[in-house]
């Protein structure tokens, strides 16, 4: 446990403390044997402070504890609202034989003390990380069934999806506020994440190895392009390639809450096929489909922003290419492994048709499409997504090698993408918004 950061939980404690009732589960002792606190002795904000100062060979989430803590009826009685006031969820859970399976299966998750103890702060401090948590375990839980997996191997696939973020409360603060730029120690903070989780579970014998393990691989891909270790294929836990087509599906519904969310979402699916476990994603396209009986997309776009977002996509994937034939790392592994995604990426948009160099040509001529311009505007926004994510990964993997060459003019051509696209990304975002606002009040 002592490799485990732990400066940031002292502090997520510490305001907690201020609404939660803490309390030392036992006579906490300093490295000399003298009791620092007594047993259900409460813990103020300004203790946490004394607890900073000193070591203890037991995990401090097993020293403390809260007068009211994180229940299996609690967590069942939050799922049950997420459920009836998210439609998108519902629309997930609708192709289950079974409509009391995830419910069942999440009620029945075995959470230790300690880890009961991490949640409630999760809940009090993050509370939409926590429901997050909860709807990614009920869209496993689906896929799971939809794999036709024994209720065991879906009571760990339920626990690793509402557990999957535990290790949030490890990392800096900042990193949990996605609307600004993260130091270097904090992105890698981010990309170790699993990593921490999976150790904290290994505390746990009911969880340690069938959980933990579906956690540190939840954020792995197929192609390679995932973190922490850029697994491939059969090297990903299985059960974590479901828990990560649940989690990349709850975070786009998330992401796109409008009515029409079925028909917005199957195309983004079509385009990860090369990272998730295509007969998940063929079940969710089939499903949404049905869900929207065929009916094209109803989104505004702005047919201009969507031609500068694509103009900026080819040319940095023209930029990489000379960036790779003119820099001195072509032997290296993170080099190579970027070199074949973003090859991938260009493939992928490709085969929607788009010709890299007339961006402005094929715009033109689906201008009149009223329904493939909404389509396009789906899929560059995620192609957008995808290439910030293999830079950030990229960035991530160099950091880690002090003698990369060309480091920082590289980090920092990563930085200027990031905020190009995020700019123009914003302004699409924001036009189909207000648009869309529009159109619903006048209907």
């Amino acid at each position: 446990m002592t490799n485990i950061p732990e400066n940031a939980f002292f502090a997520h404690i510490a305001n907690a403390s201020e609404t939660l009732d803490i309390v030392a589960r036992e006579n906490i002792l300093s490295e000399k044997g003298l009791i620092l606190f007594h047993q259900n002795e409460r813990i103020s904000p300004e203790n946490i402070n004394i607890l900073t100062e000193h070591t203890f060979d037991t995990p401090i989430e097993k020293l403390l504890t809260i007068s009211i803590c994180l229940s299996s009826h609690d967590i069942f009685t939050d799922a049950s609202s997420l459920i009836e006031t998210t439609s998108n969820l519902q629309q997930i859970l609708q192709g289950l034989h079974d409509p009391t399976l995830p419910l069942n299966i999440l009620v029945g998750i075995n959470l230790p003390q300690p880890l009961a103890f991490r949640m409630t702060i999760l809940k009090n401090q993050f509370p939409d990380v926590y429901e997050h948590c909860i709807r990614v375990a009920l869209a496993s839980i689906f896929f799971g069934d939809m794999l036709n997996l024994d209720r065991q191997s879906l009571r760990d696939l339920a626990a690793a999806g509402f557990l999957h973020d535990i290790a949030q409360l490890n990392i800096s603060i900042s990193l949990l506020n996605r609307h600004q730029q993260y130091t270097e120690v904090e992105e890698n903070q981010y990309y170790v994440h699993p990593v921490i989780a999976y150790m904290l579970l290994k505390e746990y014998p009911d969880l340690h190895p069938n959980v933990s393990q579906i956690i540190r691989d939840h954020h792995e891909h197929i192609d390679g392009s995932g973190f922490p270790a850029g697994k491939e294929g059969r090297d990903i836990h299985p059960l974590g390639q479901i828990l990560a087509v649940a989690e990349m599906v709850v975070g786009l519904c998330d992401e796109n809450s409008e009515k029409n969310c079925s028909a917005s979402l199957a195309p983004i699916l079509r385009f990860n096929t090369a990272r998730y476990m295509p007969q998940l994603l063929a079940v969710l396209v089939d499903l949404f489909n049905r869900q929207t009986d065929g009916k094209p997309i109803k989104i505004s776009v702005d047919a201009k922003a969507i031609e500068n977002l694509l103009k900026h996509l080819t040319q940095i994937l023209l930029d990489w290419k000379k960036i790779y034939k003119e820099e001195n790392n072509t032997g290296d592994t993170a080099s190579k492994k970027m070199n074949e995604h973003l090859k991938l990426l260009e493939y992928n948009l490709e085969q929607i048709g788009l010709p890299l160099d007339d961006v402005s040509g094929f715009i033109k001529m689906l201008e009149p499409d009223s329904d493939s311009l909404p389509e396009l505007c789906l899929l560059a926004r995620e192609s957008s997504f995808q290439l910030l994510s293999l830079l950030y990964i990229f960035r991530y993997r160099i950091y880690q090698q002090p003698d990369y060459l060309g480091k920082e003019q590289l980090t920092q051509w990563i930085t200027n993408i990031e905020e190009r696209l995020s700019d123009i990304t914003c302004h699409i975002d924001t036009y189909s918004n207000t648009t869309n606002s529009k159109d619903n009040e006048n209907n």
